[in-house]
């Protein structure tokens, strides 16, 4: 594997090099400078600049940076040493920044050449005029992206018909079963989401006498809005819904009015009976803390977990023996969230032709094996390590029916999560009847795709 990785690599940066020392991206002249190096002169200065490198300059999260980065330290030092003239330079922001530097960078004038985008701003950033179309670079590499990417990764590469970047990072969920408390209770291992509510009804008890319940089932994630599309909404899609869907004439329509919709939404507030009283305050750090106090019997348990060291420290402290499976089916099956990272080419870069061969590097399945911190997008990267280890075997069979939130993302995504989360919160809290709750986010999802053309 070791030898395969270094010569993948060692073709890919060749031809970086080869590419950036005929002028890469300058006019069909290139050659004659080649045979006549006296040309190659800064008219300004008069300087050589036959040597001057060229930089990629790139955009990314911390988490990149401690995750990503780290993985690809000795491939970046191999980009040095085989492309002298090539350098790879990454600015690092924290998540929640990340969107808005990049978009207060570009209106300012400081273009990046890779950018990573988030699975759901790809839309926003493609409309923006921030990345590139990437259609030439993936038609001249005969790229079949839902041959080599599975098929929620490919999805949402594209935006309005054309591939505005390229997924390297995913992530979807499974779900983790205290094994040892449901022995206890004589239980069976979930197999629909009906058998979650049979569970928690089971297992939810006050352990110490003190008259409040200190055991549960599972744990609802309602302290934002998101969960509702990322976690909870995990059994809409296993319903046959998402927030909204897309019409065969591309026009987007919300469901949650449907039986199916309001079907999750009286799971969620049944699901919600068996949850601590002051479950909106609990975040994903809590609810994971307890599922590795031996607390709760399920936990709805992310690729990403793995690489946590102090959580996995825990469950192995407190010797808790759990089982990772299949979400437990809805109405319509089997179905699990995604979310991931991409890479686009900023429209403004200068060195479009280089960073698309680093992008294409990072994409090679065994090369993406060593690179990604959290999932391989791609189902041939579970033939290398260490996604070819037993415990990554679910999450590969979970990917093949993993979907993002919605089919498609748009500028008012964020809008609408809102509005599905706090009334999906209203419903599990009991502020509101299912019916009303599904009905309500329906309506006002409807008005806004209509207010914004999509329908």
């Amino acid at each position: 594997m070791k030898k395969s990785f270094r010569s993948t690599l060692v073709m890919l940066l060749i031809a970086v090099l080869m590419i950036s020392m005929i002028g890469c991206g300058k006019s069909n002249d290139s050659k004659e400078k080649v045979d006549k190096p006296d040309q190659e002169k800064n008219v300004s200065n008069g300087e050589d600049t036959k040597n001057e490198p060229i930089i990629i300059k790139g955009i990314a999260t911390t988490e990149f940076e401690l995750k990503e980065n780290k993985n690809l330290q000795e491939c970046f030092k191999k980009f040095a040493d085989i492309a002298p003239n090539v350098r790879v330079e990454f600015d690092y922001v924290p998540f929640a920044e990340l969107d808005q530097k990049i978009t207060l960078a570009n209106a300012g004038g400081n273009y990046y050449d890779i950018i990573l985008v988030n699975n759901s701003t790809v839309p926003s950033f493609a409309q923006a005029g921030i990345i590139d179309n990437l259609d030439d670079f993936v038609k001249q590499e005969n790229i079949d992206m839902y041959q080599k990417f599975v098929k929620a990764a490919a999805d949402v590469s594209y935006f309005d018909g054309h591939i505005y970047a390229i997924p390297f990072n995913m992530d979807t969920r499974v779900l983790a079963v205290n094994t040892e408390m449901l022995a206890k209770y004589k239980l069976e291992l979930p197999k629909t989401k009906e058998d979650m509510i049979e569970i928690s009804k089971a297992v939810t008890e006050d352990l110490n006498g003190d008259g409040i319940n200190d055991q549960f089932g599972y744990y609802m994630n309602i302290s934002r809005t998101l969960p509702s599309i990322y976690i909870q909404g995990q059994w809409l899609m296993a319903n046959g819904l998402r927030m909204y869907d897309k019409n065969e004439d591309g026009t987007l329509v919300s469901n949650l009015d449907s039986e199916a919709g309001i079907d999750f939404f009286r799971w969620g507030k049944e699901l919600g009976k068996y949850s601590p009283n002051d479950l909106i305050s609990f975040d994903n750090s809590m609810i994971k803390d307890a599922f590795a106090a031996g607390k709760v019997a399920m936990y709805t348990f992310g690729a990403w977990m793995l690489s946590d060291e102090a959580f996995m420290q825990k469950l192995k402290d407190n010797n808790i023996k759990y089982d990772l499976i299949l979400n437990p089916s809805g109405l319509a099956g089997n179905a699990a969230s995604s979310g991931g990272w991409l890479f686009g080419i900023g429209s403004q870069s200068k060195n479009k032709k280089e960073a698309w061969e680093l992008i294409k590097f990072v994409t090679e399945p065994e090369v993406n094996a060593v690179f990604t911190s959290a999932l391989s997008p791609m189902l041939d990267s579970y033939d290398y390590a260490p996604f070819n280890e037993e415990k990554y075997q679910v999450f590969k069979e979970q990917l093949k029916t993993s979907q993002y939130g919605v089919p498609q993302f748009t500028p008012e995504f964020s809008a609408m999560v809102d509005i599905y989360g706090e009334n999906f919160t209203a419903c599990v809290l009991g502020e509101k009847e299912p019916e009303k709750a599904a009905k309500d986010a329906a309506k006002k999802i409807n008005e806004l795709l209509k207010e914004k053309g999509h329908q």
